[in-house]
């Protein structure tokens, strides 16, 4: 990192402007053209030829190049209940879900307790309406209710009211317990039973030719998202088949983009700095970072095809040379951009540390905080603050998604050998 200033007559006005918002664009873990995003460098493909949509999946950036054959023997259910018979009386079907109530015309009418309320628990979850609230607003605030964990819903067609699990597979129940009024019980207005039900299912499935349960009929597995749609055993298509294969244009697009924009932001900085000082002045910073060593290892980015010509003044990239490197080593390629710490740090850092290094402290300052004191607004001071923490943060949580998503792998395939 330089030891002075660039100069206030080479970084002002407008180019600052232009140097913080590449500085958002590229060098930020919060954004979708982000640079230090490990997943930018890692793209796939999956080629299938199956019939139909009874499986779907999505790979991520963490995902096993490969064939994967999947069978689905069993979708997953959750548990369900619903009203035994119609629930209106024979001339007034459907019902208007809209009146209160009070006036439903059902077969057996809601009864309010002395304060004209009706008031029951499902799964824990105490629930109190009044005789004047409407039929599809206790709907909706059951449905939406975290802790209650179903979803509640009037059939028109068969005249009933229905309740299902928002998740648990074989695992999930439905507990209903009635309080004041009608609601639930014996001869009850929406004629469903107290207690607990119990009826869902786990889904099942081969895949790869391990057996695979999950309470879901979508799941993350070794960096792909499996979605099944229906039961391929016993079909004409019962194997599906997918290819996943690695995608180097998107990476090699990503990379493109970011160099022609570094090219644009150097063609729109003024040289203004006397000639014997040209090392100490951004633009020299920053091409220098693409001749040295980066990424935790001894190459440099030229090796992989990115490179400063002199003669053109600009940042140039071999675009086959770069996607040859990317074939070979995604995780390498990767690092020369995104590795952290060091003097060997990723390319991103390396521009990103410039750039706010020489928009942050002018020229003719003492020292770097007090241009800080003296210029910086406590509130930019403060968003500064908390986009550092967010990025942080962020950059944990993706290294904790892709340990947990590795662990979950692991974890289902030694439980498919040992305990089933």
């Amino acid at each position: 990192m330089p030891g002075k200033s660039c100069g206030e007559q080479s970084i002002k006005g407008e180019t600052k402007v232009k140097l913080k918002r590449f500085v958002d664009t590229y060098c930020s873990v919060l954004s979708t053209s982000s640079m230090l995003r490990t997943g930018t460098y890692h793209a796939y493909d999956v080629i299938s030829h199956n019939k139909g949509d009874a499986v779907a999946i999505f790979v991520g950036s963490t995902a096993i190049l490969g064939e994967i054959t999947v069978v689905v023997c069993r979708l997953a259910k959750n548990t369900v209940v619903a009203s035994k018979s119609k629930i209106s009386q024979p001339d007034q079907m459907p019902l208007d879900t809209q009146a209160e109530l009070r006036e439903l015309p059902l077969n057996n009418k809601f009864s309010f307790d002395q304060d004209g309320r009706v008031s029951f628990a499902i799964n824990g979850k105490l629930f109190s309406f009044s005789a004047d609230t409407t039929l599809q607003s206790m709907i909706s605030s059951i449905t939406a209710d975290v802790d209650a964990n179903v979803t509640m819903m009037y059939s028109a067609s068969s005249d009933s009211i229905q309740m299902s699990a928002d998740s648990g597979g074989a695992a999930s129940k439905i507990v209903i317990e009635n309080m004041a009024g009608n609601t639930f019980g014996l001869d009850s207005a929406l004629g469903i039973d107290m207690g607990v039900t119990a009826n869902g299912s786990d889904c099942l499935s081969v895949i790869n030719d391990i057996e695979v349960k999950c309470d879901s009929n979508s799941f993350t597995m070794g960096g792909i998202t499996f979605h099944f749609g229906d039961v391929t055993e016993g079909t004409s298509d019962e194997i599906h088949k997918f290819v996943v294969v690695r995608n180097c244009e998107r990476p090699a697009n990503a990379i493109a983009k970011f160099v022609e924009s570094l090219n644009n932001l150097i063609a729109g900085i003024p040289s203004a700095a006397p000639a014997d000082e040209k090392d100490e002045k951004l633009l020299d910073t920053i091409r220098n970072a693409f001749s040295q060593p980066a990424g935790g290892t001894e190459k440099r980015l030229d090796d992989i095809g990115i490179f400063y010509d002199a003669e053109r003044n600009a940042i140039c990239m071999d675009r086959q040379r770069l996607l040859q490197a990317l074939e070979n080593d995604a995780e390498e390629v990767a690092n020369m951009f995104t590795w952290r710490g060091g003097e060997h740090a990723g390319i991103v850092h390396r521009v990103k540390e410039s750039i706010l290094w020489c928009i942050g402290i002018p020229a003719g300052v003492k020292s770097e905080q007090e241009e800080k004191n003296r210029e910086t607004p406590p509130s930019a001071t403060l968003e500064n603050k908390l986009r550092e923490l967010s990025e942080r943060y962020y950059e944990k949580f993706v290294a904790m998604n892709d340990a947990l998503d590795a662990f979950n792998m692991q974890s289902e395939y030694l439980k498919q050998l040992f305990f089933d």
